[in-house]
């Protein structure tokens, strides 16, 4: 039996379905930065549901950095059928009592560690300090500080805004609303 165009299966998925929970886990639990996994495919124009089980897995994951979630056009010329998409990222993944995937700790110290001098200097109206300095503050490395702040900002901790040198950049710390000043 062939199927026609609207109705066949993109890249080994069935059109309209995501993948469960399960098969998510399943995945992560093998995939290596860089892997892909198509974790949908619909037609173009229509969505993932918003209730999707499968589908909030794959944002939690994003939201603790563990995967990119993007989507790619595919079928014939026309593109259309839209598969979604999640790639592994190098971020290391623990586990919690429950199986599920969670934030390594050494992220989780780094984030409590940046968010402590933002937080400090906001409360006062400092400056926020450069990487290097925040480097300094925290004992961590730049690249450290500097994920833990965009991990804090992606989570809604704090808002980043940039502003003229010599300040550069102001933190605003969302649960207070208090926020860093600028350099005089």
């Amino acid at each position: 039996m062939s199927a026609s165009v609207d109705d066949r299966p993109v890249a080994g998925e069935a059109v309209g379905v995501v993948a469960a929970p399960d098969r998510v886990s399943a995945w992560m639990a093998v995939a290596q930065p860089g892997d892909e996994f198509v974790y949908a495919t619909r037609l173009r124009l229509r969505l993932l549901p918003a209730k999707s089980p499968g589908a909030a897995a794959m944002r939690s994951l994003a939201e603790a950095g563990l995967v990119q979630l993007f989507q790619r056009l595919a079928g014939d010329s026309e593109g259309q059928w839209r598969n979604y998409v999640a790639r592994r990222t190098s971020r290391p993944m623990l586990l919690d009592d429950d199986g599920d995937a969670t934030v390594s700790r050494s992220d989780a110290v780094a984030e409590d560690a940046v968010l402590e001098v933002l937080t400090r200097r906001a409360a006062l109206a400092r400056p926020c300090p450069s990487l290097r300095e925040l480097a300094q503050l925290t004992e961590l490395p730049n690249e450290a500080c500097d994920a833990a702040m965009r991990a804090l900002a992606e989570k809604n901790v704090i808002h980043i805004g940039t502003v003229p040198a010599p300040t550069r950049r102001v933190v605003t710390i969302l649960a207070t609303g208090q926020a860093t000043g600028a350099a005089r």
